[in-house]
């Protein structure tokens, strides 16, 4: 770019429209003419008093330096740059301008595809050729450039509120944490108070499933009366709200009948009906149940049993196919998709029943793996938030130890996991039918 010398600086030519006064040009918005050229500015006040319900103020300007010196001390509602300023061209200006919250409408003798494309990228709402402009398309330009101009302010501002929400929230979430590292702190001092009082709630909430269970019934029962009331039908907005009331309902009672069971199963260890029963059709009478939830997710379940077919154990038949249901289950949901789900049943050294749930999710932590048997343990699953209290794994191992068993793990990161729940063989046959039959 040239360098140019500046010219003195004229003496500005303020001339308002004649309609308001000196006193009322304050509250008036203010367009500056910044143009050379006398009969083009006298064409554009003309223009634009051609619409008297606009209130506008013209202020007029010969040079660029009388224009940028004005703006160092105002801002003016919209600026109409001259591209030839006897001082400075039209990038020049912006470049010392260095204000993107002014609406700035460039001018030009000629049509110079270069020149508009870097004015714009310089922040020019509009770029004009002088003899196309008319006063129709001269007071669109101005009011869409500042509207413009108005809405890009806006926008910067609300980053700037949300730059200084995050750092709020960010001051907050430290607090919290500190909060909670203290917090954690209390806990692990009154972990071994809280152990010795856990029998006795135990007991407590097993006898309170009646009184939890049937206010909730009732609230799920009235939802769904109002849901099917043909005679005072809900509206769409009621409709939508009624069934979150019915899935909020639905979850929270989910998750009251696994911390019962887990009460129940702590305080009533010794009410299990073992008998002997061959594990294959109970594990059987799972996969088919769990196989309309392996389709939703794209997932194949597959059953690889022994040669034989049969695998005596001595367990609680219902306990036995609640563990294993909710391991399969947790093989579905936990997966990748389009993976897999392999059940297989093998006796180890005519002694031990194994049966083992393979699945082909994103793995375990070594870290972790010490956590997921114990109450009220969640993990995240690549982000992915499934629903339940964190506690099936723990019932799932009190009650495969009840039966004289246990449950373990093996799982590397990014190649799935897979539980094997050991459970002594038995020789005889139990004359109980079994699952299914």
């Amino acid at each position: 770019m040239n360098m140019i010398t500046p010219l003195k600086p004229t003496k500005n030519v303020i001339t308002p429209m004649k309609k308001w006064g000196e006193a009322s040009m304050s509250k008036q918005s203010k367009v500056l003419l910044i143009d050379d050229d006398s009969i083009d500015r006298q064409m554009y006040r003309r223009y634009i008093e051609a619409f008297p319900d606009e209130k506008f103020s013209i202020l007029e300007f010969e040079t660029g330096y009388e224009g940028l010196d004005y703006c160092s001390q105002h801002e003016p509602s919209c600026i109409f740059l001259d591209y030839n300023l006897p001082d400075l061209n039209g990038l020049e200006f912006l470049e010392k301008l260095n204000n993107s919250s002014i609406p700035i409408i460039m001018l030009t003798g000629q049509g110079d595809e270069t020149v508009a494309v870097e004015a714009m990228k310089m922040g020019v709402q509009d770029y004009l050729v002088k003899d196309k402009i008319t006063p129709t398309y001269l007071m669109s330009s101005i009011k869409n450039s500042i509207k413009i101009c108005q809405l890009e302010n806006q926008r910067k501002q609300a980053e700037e509120a949300l730059i200084q929400a995050n750092e709020k929230l960010e001051n907050k979430v430290r607090e919290r944490t500190a909060s909670l590292v203290s917090a954690n702190a209390k806990l692990l001092a009154a972990k071994e108070h809280a152990e010795s009082a856990n029998q006795a709630k135990s007991i407590f909430l097993s006898k309170m499933s009646h009184e939890l269970r049937t206010p909730l019934h009732a609230i799920l029962g009235f939802t769904q009366l109002l849901q099917m009331d043909q005679k005072n039908p809900l509206s769409d907005y009621q409709q939508k709200n009624m069934k979150s009331v019915t899935e909020a309902g639905n979850h929270l009672l989910d998750l009251i009948n696994e911390v019962l069971d887990l009460s129940k199963i702590e305080s009533e260890k010794s009410n299990l009906l073992i008998e002997t029963h061959d594990a294959v059709p109970i594990v059987e009478s799972v996969i088919e149940i769990s196989k309309p939830l392996a389709e939703k997710k794209g997932i194949q379940l597959i059953f690889d049993s022994t040669s034989d077919k049969t695998c005596f154990v001595d367990v609680d038949s219902l306990r036995f196919k609640q563990v294993v249901f909710n391991l399969i289950s947790n093989a579905i949901k936990f997966n990748k998709p389009k993976g897999s789900v392999i059940v297989s049943c093998h006796i180890i050294d005519e002694e031990v029943l194994r049966l083992s749930i393979r699945d082909t999710g994103v793995g375990i932590a070594k870290s972790d793996q010490n956590k997921i048997f114990k109450p009220f343990e969640r993990l995240e699953n690549q982000g992915e938030f499934i629903e339940g209290a964190g506690i099936g794994l723990a019932i799932c191992k009190q009650l495969i130890e009840s039966m004289n068993g246990n449950i373990d793990l093996e799982s590397n990161i990014g190649e799935g996991s897979v539980f094997h729940i050991c459970i002594p063989f038995s020789e005889t046959k139990s004359n109980t039918p079994e699952i299914g039959e």
